[in-house]
């Protein structure tokens, strides 16, 4: 050997970070649908909320804060404890997609919790192409911008909570979008 090394470039070792935490990523999905596939809706519904917002559970580290999750998902108290616990007749598809936009479910865990309620989202109307299209590129962005999206585009925006505390949501999510946008165009 000659003494030379050849050690990777910054941007080799930032390409080499992004794979690999992409893979860890992957994995962690894995694992967690792993964990979740043979579960009932109500019980699939809380191991998420309990992976991805562990900030709503209580002091114990499992009971869910349901008034908690009724802030983040705009859907009742009630209806959670009712879909949680099992007791739910049936659910409705906006109601699931509170749920994901809220917890902000990368799309194949929206598409995996909406497939085990039975529910089918095909591409075959207008507006579940919209939903299929905030499944896909608006998970990251939380309820907010998902109604915000639905309204401009004049659909129903999504929840079951107080209409006005929704609205007060979305306009503050459209002043501070607006701010965002401002200080980039500087």
């Amino acid at each position: 050997m000659d003494g030379q090394h050849n050690y990777p470039t910054i941007d080799q070792f930032v390409a080499i970070e992004k794979k690999t935490s992409a893979i860890m990523a992957d994995a962690k999905l894995r694992a967690l649908i792993s964990k979740i596939s043979n579960l009932s809706l109500g019980d699939c519904l809380s191991e998420l909320i309990r992976d991805k917002r562990p900030d709503l559970l209580k002091s114990d580290n499992y009971t869910i804060n349901l008034n908690s999750l009724e802030e983040i998902v705009y859907v009742s108290a009630n209806t959670c404890k009712k879909i949680l616990n099992g007791t739910t007749k049936s659910i409705k598809l906006e109601t699931l997609l509170c749920f994901c936009a809220g917890l902000k479910l990368e799309p194949v865990l929206s598409r995996y919790l909406i497939e085990k309620a039975g529910i089918s989202i095909a591409l075959d109307t207008d507006l579940n192409n919209v939903y299929n299209t905030l499944i896909d590129e608006f998970y990251e962005y939380g309820i907010d911008a998902w109604n915000y999206a639905l309204q401009e585009v004049g659909i129903t925006m999504l929840g079951q909570s107080n209409k006005d505390e929704i609205q007060n949501h979305l306009d503050s999510f459209k002043d501070e979008m607006i701010i965002a946008i401002k200080s980039t165009n500087r």
